[in-house]
């Protein structure tokens, strides 16, 4: 009996050891689905290591990259400002990872998040969605391994069998032929200033009858935000904020306003962030109202506006940034 759960055991040992061997024998290898992503962080990673401190930096899903002008920011506020922000998919603490890598003493980062991050449980789980697991494996290395036994472990479980498959297979595509057509979608680091920003997104690329666009985000709807203690990464960045006397804003993430929005559940959804990151000892700018997009103004989904409601939006934050932005000054 001894020896049967000894040899079932082992064989398991056996078996998520050869996985992890499989894993890293795929660690660099590029896949046509994490391309974007890669070549924007780049883009966006080298503007701000060019930017001197204080600078504000943006950071948050594909909402902010869309929704926020940093170029706007910068010629508003006279501070530098960089739009860090990338990808709603990612796990927050691939986001966490990679503002410090260019976040220094004074400088301020302005977090601003999809709501689909709040009522999520912020920890790496088996759940955790395929484009991420891509995204760290393929084209971010360093950062598996830097995690943790357990984090790797999850990731181990969250790769799929699709994924596996895939790394070992040559792109259809390079990055240099994908990087050489950017006539075919505005997902393309052409479409980037030097401010990290997305630009050009206008009529020419809305799909005003894309679905997304109309599909209620349901914690503003519902008001679904977790107690404090579901969040360990938004806590372990208010603390290394502090550490690091690095400013930590939040604010609320562009969306398109719908009818079914209340207002008794648009002011719930506001305090209750505010009450989050307040037990955190972190700032809440603006308002939920303040965020809301026109459906019409929406380019693909409920969180890119096009370029000029995008710019409008940016305008609405600067009298809450202004004084954050003056204290660099002085």
């Amino acid at each position: 009996m001894f020896r049967n759960i000894t040899a079932f055991v082992g064989g398991i040992i056996l078996f998520y050891l050869f996985l992890w061997v499989v894993i890293v024998l795929q660690f660099g290898r590029p896949t046509i689905g994490t391309y974007w992503i890669a070549a924007v962080h780049k883009v966006k990673l080298d503007a701000a290591k060019r930017m001197p401190s204080p600078k504000l930096i943006v950071l948050g899903g594909s909402g902010a990259h869309f929704g926020i002008s940093a170029k706007r920011l910068q010629d508003r506020l006279g501070l530098p400002c960089v739009n860090f922000a990338s990808h709603a998919a990612l796990e927050f603490s691939y986001h966490f990872y990679r503002v410090k890598q260019c976040a220094r003493p004074g400088d301020i980062v302005f977090l601003c998040l999809e709501y689909e991050y709040y009522p999520r449980e912020e920890s790496w789980t088996p759940k955790m969605l395929d484009l991420t697991v891509d995204t760290i494996v393929s084209r971010d290395p360093d950062f598996v391994r830097q995690m943790s036994l357990v984090d790797k472990w999850k990731v181990m479980n969250a790769m799929s069998n699709r994924r596996l498959i895939q790394g070992f297979q040559k792109p259809i595509y390079s990055d240099e032929q994908i990087n050489q057509n950017h006539e075919q979608a505005i997902y393309h680091p052409f479409y980037l200033n030097e401010n990290g920003d997305q630009i050009g997104h206008g009529p020419k690329w809305q799909r005003p009858q894309s679905p997304d666009i109309f599909r209620p985000s349901l914690v503003v709807s519902n008001a679904s935000i977790k107690p404090l203690a579901k969040y360990s990464n938004f806590a372990e960045m208010a603390h290394w904020a502090q550490e690091n006397h690095v400013v930590l804003l939040v604010g609320y993430p562009n969306l398109a306003r719908l009818p079914s929005y209340t207002q008794a559940n648009i002011d719930k959804t506001e305090t209750a962030i505010k009450t989050l990151w307040a037990g955190l000892g972190v700032d809440v700018i603006g308002s939920v109202q303040d965020a809301f997009v026109k459906p019409e103004d929406m380019l693909d989904t409920r969180y890119h506006p096009m370029e000029e409601p995008a710019l409008e939006r940016t305008d609405r934050l600067v009298p809450y940034l202004k004084p954050y932005i003056l204290s660099k000054k002085q």
